[in-house]
């Protein structure tokens, strides 16, 4: 069974953000190599790539890298966070105001989770929330064929329905501790 986390990275910011975002989806497109578009350098080994991503990207995205509003990749077990702070960094030099959101989810439903970053005085911060998913994810829209199992169960709409609250509640946890950051939802 496949096992890897979607990841959906958003850039809050500026013209110029976007069409960075943009321009990397398109040459994700044309070179589905991450390491080379995000780095300028292919990675030796997989080592290397956990050193510098944070996790193991899968190289089974099939040319789906996003479009002009965020990046889309595959990494095995974990968010990439190395790759993340990377990409903020790299955002902040076009938009210092710049926000950056990983919306991620494990691919079985283990786990979900939210990670905002963004540069502030030379320094790369984060907020984050992350779930653990006690029950188990079913295609199911009627949990009534579960009601016997001694385990929980839950629906994709359910989990895709906490994620979106977790969301929301590190949105504004970000939004109340830094609302100098809350001009760039507004773009």
């Amino acid at each position: 069974m496949a096992n890897y986390v979607e990841n959906h990275i958003s850039f809050y910011g500026n013209k110029e953000v976007h069409a960075l975002t943009a321009e990397v989806n398109r040459r994700l497109k044309e070179t589905p190599d991450i390491p080379t578009v995000l780095y300028g350098t292919s990675f030796a080994d997989d080592a290397e790539a956990l050193k510098k991503m944070g996790a193991i990207y899968v190289d089974e995205a099939n040319g789906e890298f996003g479009d002009e509003a965020e990046i889309c990749l595959k990494s095995d077990n974990n968010a990439p966070e190395q790759l993340e702070n990377h990409l903020i960094w790299f955002y902040s030099k076009v938009d210092p105001t710049v926000v950056m959101c990983n919306y991620y989810a494990h691919c079985n439903g283990d786990f979900i989770g939210v990670r905002y970053k963004f540069v502030s005085k030379s320094k790369i911060k984060t907020i984050e929330e992350y779930r653990s998913t006690a029950e188990n994810v079913v295609f199911a829209m009627d949990l009534s064929d579960y009601e016997d199992e001694e385990e929980d169960h839950i629906t994709w709409h359910t989990l895709s329905d906490r994620h979106f609250d977790l969301n929301e509640l590190v949105r504004e946890r970000l939004i109340t501790s830094y609302p100098d950051k809350a001009q760039n939802f507004r773009r």
